[in-house]
């Protein structure tokens, strides 16, 4: 069976958030260990980053707010991405904490917990300042800071937080956002909410200066050791990368000058040399780069590069003169301070972001957890 690897550090994600917690010491932390933590294990980077130190979890389905609650009992959980046709019930029972967006998520929690005598809800109240995706927006959060006020006076609910999202489009256009999610606290404060936890902060904005960051922030890539600005590095901010993904080195073979590699012959040969066939590909979470020429792999500790189109299964390196032994470990993205190609590298290659590569790890890729 061939060989695909991803070795997850545990103890880089903990020391991650150890880190940017230190950070940010005076407001409570979240890890975001939504998609399946980031493609590296929802339950194993939810184990990590509580041992590093995060005051909460957060995920975008309730599906893994309940994977999360049934490895870790006691940890609070947030989760921001709700449908109509989730269990509500089921959530509160088992203490995730809900992030309502719209009327009808407020409707449909009322009618839950009227539906159970002695039923309470904490909530956080998602709002949008600007990125015009899901929150209360300007039409609708008079009415929902109203309704919230109303279940809070009832016994039933609690708004424990409010919280938006920013565009991280610049810093002026950041700034803009904090000064809507400032004026639109007010209005929730004037309205008779009292919420213990305000968050804005995500990964980005920890790292980089932020006028006003309140008291909670989370993070998601930045706990996994990536930089969420692409310009820098993940060890320009203190960060240790978790993932190290091999595969096998399947065979070699040797090629006159100007022979095609891969797909399209994007590839030429311009002298007579060996190739590497590499068991990982575009099915494994790999981009399908055309070009990948400027990109790297490790095998036995030195550099070849990768050579014609990233097919489904499989790619080719240059190995020249060299001979390493089939079967050898061809390491793919690493840790660079340890001589190991980087995965923001691929990313920029295929004009992409690490966050995607990151969650995009298939299904036959073996996490193996270290």
């Amino acid at each position: 069976m061939t060989k695909r690897v991803a070795e997850v550090s545990l103890d880089a994600i903990s020391a991650n958030v150890r880190y940017l917690k230190s950070l940010n010491s005076d407001s409570s932390f979240l890890a975001v260990v939504k998609a399946g933590g980031y493609g590296l294990g929802v339950t194993q980077a939810a184990t990590a980053a509580i041992a590093g130190g995060a005051d909460w979890l957060g995920t975008f389905d309730l599906a893994e707010a309940f994977k999360i609650r049934a490895a870790l009992p006691e940890p609070p959980i947030l989760a921001w991405g709700l449908s109509e046709s989730d269990d509500f019930a089921l959530a509160l029972s088992q203490k995730i904490t809900l992030a309502l967006s719209d009327l009808r998520h407020l409707e449909l929690l009322e009618k839950t917990l009227l539906a159970t005598s002695g039923s309470h809800a904490s909530v956080h109240l998602k709002m949008d300042s600007g990125l015009s995706r899901n929150g209360f927006d300007a039409t609708s959060r008079a009415t929902a800071f109203q309704e919230a006020a109303r279940m809070e006076r009832a016994g039933i609910l609690k708004v424990q937080g409010i919280f938006t999202h920013l565009s991280n489009t610049s810093v002026d256009e950041n700034e803009a956002q904090v000064q809507v999610f400032q004026q639109i606290v007010e209005e929730a404060k004037a309205a008779g909410l009292k919420p213990e936890f305000l968050h804005v902060a995500a990964s980005e904005t920890i790292l980089m200066p932020l006028s006003a960051k309140f008291n909670m922030v989370r993070s998601g890539i930045a706990i996994y050791g990536y930089s969420p600005i692409t310009a820098s590095s993940s060890h320009a901010f203190g960060l240790k990368p978790a993932l190290k993904l091999t595969a096998e080195l399947l065979g070699t073979r040797e090629v006159k000058a100007g022979a095609g590699v891969s797909y399209g012959f994007r590839f030429r040969a311009k002298e007579d040399t060996r190739l590497g066939l590499v068991g990982c590909g575009y099915a494994d979470g790999l981009p399908r780069i055309r070009r990948p020429e400027k990109l790297w792999v490790s095998i036995v500790g030195k550099r070849y590069p990768v050579v014609g189109t990233v097919a489904m299964d499989q790619f080719v390196v240059e190995l020249g003169t060299d001979s390493p032994a089939i079967g050898s470990e061809v390491i793919i993205y690493g840790d660079p301070e340890r001589g190991e190609p980087s995965l923001e590298d691929w990313a920029i290659e295929a004009d992409t972001i690490n966050y995607e590569l990151l969650t995009r790890l298939g299904s036959r890729v073996e996490r193996k957890y270290v």
